[in-house]
C-alpha cells in the first residue's frame, strides 16, 4: 500500500513582546499599525484567520489608544476568524508564583471575552522552559492542550505528547519542533521556494514511530514571527502552493490552533499508545540544535535580581496579605472589598510578568519602567491599606508611609496615641513570632515609652520626619512626627484572625513565657531553638536544640564567592581558568539587634573584585570573543546581619553591599555536611525533585547548542539534606558536592552576545545594557532552617510553614484601645499538610484555594466561624459547582466541614459572606 502523503496546517500569527529591545510605548505604536493591517486583511478575505498571540493585553493596549478598533475586533472574533487569549500576558513560568499564573489566565479569559470567545488552547510559544504545574493550571480552566517549544527532551515519534502534573492533570502538548518563528511567507519567496520550504519542514521532523496512527493529523507550520504583520497576498500564495505540492502533500489548510488541536485530540483518543508521556517540568535543552536552537536561556533566573526581589515582594503583599486581609474584613466586619482597585493592581503586576520583562533580558529603559509599575502597585496598596485602617479606626487616621510595602504597620495620626496594636494573621495557621511595627508620636508631647519590664517589646529606632495624614474628602494634615519602630511579640495570633497587643501590659503570667528569649553574646546568638556561632574565619556553626537535650550541629559555612561572567542577560558564561575569589570575613562593628525578641551578629566580608572584563580579541571559534578579568580590582565590603527571632526556628540573613564592578557573579555558599544527591524545590503548586550528578561539559559548545542547565529555579525555598534554604526573590540555586549556592548578584553588560562558551548562537540583539550590572546598593534576604520532622510529608508541611514565617504573614495597625475583643479564626484547618493558597473576593463570594502540599491523600477538618456560611466547591474561576454540607452546624456555633484531598491536589471553594460568630 502506498504511503499516505502528509498534510500541513498553517497557522497565522504574530508574536508580540510588549517590551524588549524597544520600550513598551514604541512597540505599542507599531502594534496599532500591525493590528490595523490584520483587520484589513481579515475583512478583505485575504487571511482566513489570525492568532493575536494568545494574550488579551494586546487587545487592551490597542483599544486604549484607538477605541475605534474595538468594534472591528469584536466583529472578527464573533466570526471566529480572529483568535485571541486565553492569557492576559505571555508570562515567564518560573519567575512568577503559581497564583500569578492562575490570575493571569483568569483575567486573560475575562478580558478576552470583552471582545469575543477566547482561543481555549494553552499557547506558550517562547517561554524559557515550562513549569510542571502548567497542565494543572490549564486543566483547571477547562483547557486540554498546550503548545510548547523550549525545554522538550529529545523525542522520537509524534510531535505531540501527554504532559502531566503531579496531581495527575494531563494535557495534550503540541511540540513546535521548529519554533514559532517562520518568515518564509513574508520574505518574497517564489512558489517553488515556498513548496520546498514546506517539504523541508516536514522532512526535518521525527513524525510517526512504531505506533504511528493510520490516519495522521496535519503537521503544524507557523506563519509569523516577532512583531510581524500578516504576509501579503496570502490566500493567492496558498492556492498556488496547493497546486505546486499536489504530488508531495495531500493537503495544505490554514487552520486556527483550536481546530488543529481538536483534530489531534481525536487522533489521540483512538491511538493513545502512539503518544509519549512526560511527567514534570520541561527544562531539557539537549536537543536544542535539533529543535531550531530552542535554548533554555537559564541565566535569566539571575539577571537583574532587583526585578525578582521587587516581584516577590509585590506578589506576597498583594495575594498573601492584602487580599486575605480585605476578605476577612469584608466577611466579618462589613468592609467594602475593593475589587476594581485590586483588579487594577493585578494588571499592573501581570504587565511585569512577560518573559522578556521579568527575565531581565530587555534594554535598560524597559526595566526602569517595570520598577515604576511596581511603585504604582505599592502606591495603590498603600491607599487601600489606609482605607482598611479607616474602617477599623475611623476617618482621617492613616498616614502615607511608603515603607508599608516592607511589611511595617500602618501609621496613624499621633492624635490617636498608640497604646496597642491590632495584629492580623493572614496565614492559615496560628502564629507566634516577633513583628516589626511603626507608630507616630507628636514630638511636643511627653509620651511614656513602653515599659521594659515585660520583654515583649524591643525598641528599634526613632526618626523625626514630616508625614501627610489624609483620607478621601478631607484636607491633608501635614505633621512633623517622631516615627518609632519596634519589634513586638505577637502571641498565638489565630489563622485569619487577630489579637490585641497592649504596649504597656505586664507580661507576667503569659502563656508563652516558656518560649525562650533571644540572647546575644560576642560571637553567639541563641533563641533556645537554634544557636549560631561565628568562628574566627567567619564560618557559621548552627546548633539545633532538640527535645530531651538532643541537639544537632550544622557547620554551615556561609561563604561568599565571586567569579567572572562573560555572558549576557540570557546566559552565564564562565571565563577559562577563572578562579573564584572568596570574601574574607571579619566581625562587624556598629549597631545590631541585641534581643530580647530579635538578636543578631554582623559579619563583614572584604573581597577585591576585578573592575570588569578585558577584551582579548577573537578566539579560535568564529564569533567567540576571548575575555579575561581586569587586573584592576575594586574593594567591596559586603555586610551580612545574621539574626534569630524569638520562637522562630529560622536563621535570617540580610546581606547588603555597594556593587562597583561589572560582568561578574556573586554567590553565597552553604555546606550541607553530606553529598547533595537530590534537592526538592518549591515550584508553583508542587515540590520538584531534582537529582544532581556532577557533569562536565566541554566548552565551547557547538554552534546551535547550549550547555546543560547547572542552575535551577525555585520559588521561596529548596531543600537539600533535610535543610531548608529560603529566599526572597533569589530564585536561582546550584549544587556542588556537599555545598549549595544561591546567586545574589549577576552583573552583565550586554543584552545578548553573538556567541558564548555556553551557547552556540545569539539570543537577542547585541545591545549594551549597563544597568544590568546592578551597580550601587544591593540588599538581599535569605534564610536557613533544619527540617526535623520524621516523615517526608511532615517535612514538606514544615517547609511551607517556615516559608510563610520567613515572608511574614502579619498585618498590624496602631490603636488607642487598651483592650479589645479578640477575633476568632475566621477559618482554620486541623491538618498542616493542607495549606491556604489564596483567599480573595469575587462579587459577594470569597474564593478560597487550599493545597495539599504532599504526595499523599489528606483529610482535613475545616472550621468556619461565620453565621450560616455556604461553602461550595468551585472551578478555578470561582464558579460554584456543588454546595457542601457541614458535619457540625449549630446556631451561634462554628460550622465544621470534612474535606478530602488527593495527592498534591489544589481545590477551589467559594464561601458566602456573613458576620463573624
Amino acid at each position: 500500500m502506498a504511503a499516505t502523503l502528509p498534510k500541513v496546517s498553517l497557522y497565522l500569527h504574530t508574536h508580540w513582546d510588549r517590551e524588549w529591545y524597544l520600550p513598551y510605548e514604541s512597540y505599542r505604536a507599531r502594534l496599532l499599525e500591525v493590528v490595523r493591517e490584520i483587520i484589513q486583511h481579515l475583512q478583505s478575505g485575504d487571511l482566513p484567520n489570525f492568532l493575536l498571540d494568545g494574550q488579551a493585553c494586546v487587545l487592551e493596549d490597542v483599544v486604549e489608544i484607538d477605541p475605534s478598533l474595538a468594534q472591528p475586533l469584536k466583529d472578527l472574533m464573533a466570526r471566529g476568524i480572529l483568535l485571541a487569549g486565553p492569557w492576559y500576558v505571555l508570562a515567564d513560568q518560573f519567575l512568577v508564583c503559581g497564583e500569578s499564573l492562575m490570575r493571569n489566565l483568569a483575567i486573560g479569559l475575562q478580558e478576552t471575552r470583552q471582545f469575543g470567545e477566547p482561543a481555549m488552547v494553552g499557547y506558550c510559544p517562547d517561554t524559557f522552559g515550562h513549569t510542571e504545574d502548567m497542565p494543572r493550571i490549564l486543566k483547571a480552566f477547562g483547557i486540554d492542550s498546550a503548545f510548547v517549544w523550549r525545554g522538550v527532551p529529545p523525542m522520537d515519534g509524534l510531535p505531540a505528547f501527554y504532559w502531566s502534573s503531579q496531581d495527575g492533570s494531563t494535557v495534550l502538548a503540541h511540540h513546535l519542533l521548529k519554533g514559532y518563528y517562520n518568515t518564509a511567507f513574508h520574505d518574497g519567496k517564489t512558489t517553488a521556494e515556498l513548496a520546498e520550504h514546506l517539504q523541508q519542514f516536514v522532512r526535518g521532523t521525527e513524525y510517526g514511530g512504531t505506533n504511528k496512527p493510520a490516519a495522521m493529523p496535519p503537521f503544524l507550520v507557523p506563519v509569523g514571527a516577532d512583531h510581524h504583520g500578516p504576509p501579503q497576498s496570502f490566500s493567492k500564495t496558498v492556492q498556488e502552493l496547493r497546486a505546486a505540492t499536489a504530488a508531495s502533500l495531500s493537503e495544505i489548510k490554514v487552520q486556527g490552533l483550536p481546530d488543529f488541536s481538536k483534530e489531534w485530540q481525536e487522533t489521540a483518543s483512538k491511538n493513545a499508545r502512539a503518544f509519549a508521556t512526560i511527567n514534570g517540568e520541561l527544562r531539557d535543552n539537549t536537543a536544542a540544535l535539533r529543535y531550531e536552537r530552542s535554548f533554555l536561556l537559564q541565566g535569566v533566573l539571575s539577571s537583574r535580581l532587583y526585578l525578582k526581589r521587587a516581584n516577590r515582594r509585590a506578589e506576597h503583599r498583594l495575594m498573601r496579605v492584602c487580599e486575605p486581609l480585605y476578605t476577612v474584613l469584608n466577611l466579618t466586619g462589613g468592609f467594602t472589598y475593593p475589587e476594581p482597585e485590586l483588579r487594577y493592581a493585578w494588571k499592573l503586576l501581570l504587565k511585569n510578568h512577560p518573559h522578556d520583562s521579568i527575565c531581565g533580558c530587555s534594554i535598560d529603559e524597559v526595566h526602569t519602567e517595570m520598577i515604576y509599575r511596581f511603585h504604582k502597585l505599592h502606591q495603590e496598596l498603600n491607599a487601600l491599606d489606609g482605607r482598611a485602617a479607616e474602617h477599623l479606626l475611623g476617618p482621617g487616621t492613616a498616614g502615607v508611609l511608603p515603607r508599608v510595602a516592607l511589611g511595617e504597620s500602618i501609621v496613624v495620626t499621633p492624635d490617636r496615641a498608640a497604646k496597642a496594636f491590632q495584629l492580623f494573621n493572614l496565614s492559615g495557621e496560628q502564629v507566634s513570632c516577633p513583628v516589626l511595627v511603626s507608630w507616630a508620636e507628636d514630638p511636643a508631647s511627653k509620651v511614656a515609652l513602653p515599659s521594659n519590664k515585660n520583654d515583649h517589646i524591643q525598641l528599634v529606632s526613632k526618626e523625626r520626619q514630616p508625614m501627610i495624614f489624609s483620607s478621601a474628602g478631607r484636607e491633608p494634615d501635614v505633621r512633623t512626627v517622631d516615627l518609632r519602630k519596634a519589634w513586638i511579640w505577637a502571641e498565638k495570633v489565630p489563622p485569619l484572625g487577630s489579637v490585641q497587643f497592649e504596649m504597656n501590659a505586664d507580661s507576667a503570667g503569659s502563656e508563652t513565657d516558656s518560649v525562650p528569649y533571644v540572647t546575644v553574646e560576642k560571637d553567639r546568638i541563641s533563641n533556645g531553638l537554634l544557636s549560631v556561632e561565628s568562628e574566627p574565619d567567619g564560618d557559621l556553626i548552627v546548633t539545633a536544640h532538640g527535645v530531651r537535650g538532643q541537639s544537632q550541629v550544622y557547620r554551615l559555612g556561609h561563604r561568599l564567592f565571586d567569579c567572572g561572567d562573560c555572558g549576557d542577560t540570557y546566559n552565564y558564561d564562565p571565563l577559562p581558568d577563572d578562579e573564584p575569589i572568596q570574601g574574607e570575613a571579619s566581625r562587624g562593628s556598629g549597631a545590631w539587634s541585641r534581643g530580647p525578641l530579635v538578636g543578631s551578629l554582623v559579619l563583614n566580608y572584604k573581597i577585591n573584585i576585578p573592575s570588569g572584563l578585558t577584551d582579548e580579541g577573537d578566539s579560535t571559534e568564529p564569533d567567540l570573543t576571548h575575555f579575561s578579568r581586569a587586573r584592576r580590582t575594586l574593594p567591596h565590603i559586603i555586610t551580612t546581619e545574621i539574626s534569630l527571632r524569638r520562637g522562630v526556628p529560622i536563621v535570617f540573613f540580610d546581606t547588603r553591599w555597594v556593587n562597583k564592578s561589572t560582568d561578574h557573579r556573586l554567590e553565597v555558599q552553604f555546606d550541607t555536611g553530606l553529598m547533595v544527591a537530590e534537592t526538592f524545590s518549591e515550584n508553583h503548586f508542587a515540590v520538584v525533585r531534582r537529582p544532581h550528578q556532577q557533569r562536565l561539559t566541554e566548552l565551547p559548545v557547538a554552534k546551535g547548542c547550549e550547555a546543560p542547565p547547572d542552575t535551577f529555579p525555585c520559588q521561596r525555598f529548596f531543600i537539600a539534606n533535610s535543610q531548608l534554604f529560603l529566599n526572597s526573590g533569589l530564585p536561582e540555586y546550584r549544587v556542588n558536592g556537599t555545598t549549595v549556592a544561591t546567586t545574589i548578584l549577576r552583573a552583565v553588560s550586554q543584552l545578548s552576545r553573538p556567541r558564548l562558551m555556553t551557547r552556540g548562537a545569539g539570543a537577542g540583539p547585541p545591545v549594551a545594557t549597563p544597568e544590568a550590572n546592578c551597580l550601587g546598593l544591593n540588599e538581599v534576604r535569605y534564610g536557613w532552617a533544619p527540617l526535623q520532622a520524621h516523615s517526608d510529608h511532615e517535612q514538606l508541611a514544615q517547609a511551607y510553614s517556615l516559608a510563610e514565617l520567613f515572608e511574614g504573614p502579619l498585618w498590624s495597625i496602631a490603636t488607642q484601645a487598651e483592650s479589645a475583643s479578640e477575633a476568632k479564626p475566621m477559618l482554620s484547618c486541623n491538618n498542616k499538610s493542607v495549606r491556604l493558597s489564596a483567599l480573595f473576593m469575587q462579587g459577594d463570594l470569597a474564593c478560597l484555594r487550599l493545597l495539599n502540599v504532599t504526595g499523599q491523600a489528606q483529610s482535613v477538618r475545616m472550621t468556619v466561624n461565620l453565621t450560616s456560611p455556604q461553602l461550595c466547591t468551585a472551578d478555578a474561576s470561582g464558579k460554584k459547582v456543588e454546595e457542601l454540607k457541614p458535619v457540625v452546624s449549630q446556631r451561634g456555633a462554628a460550622s465544621v466541614y470534612n474535606l478530602d484531598f488527593a495527592a498534591n491536589q489544589l481545590r477551589t471553594f467559594t464561601l458566602s459572606s456573613g458576620k463573624s460568630n
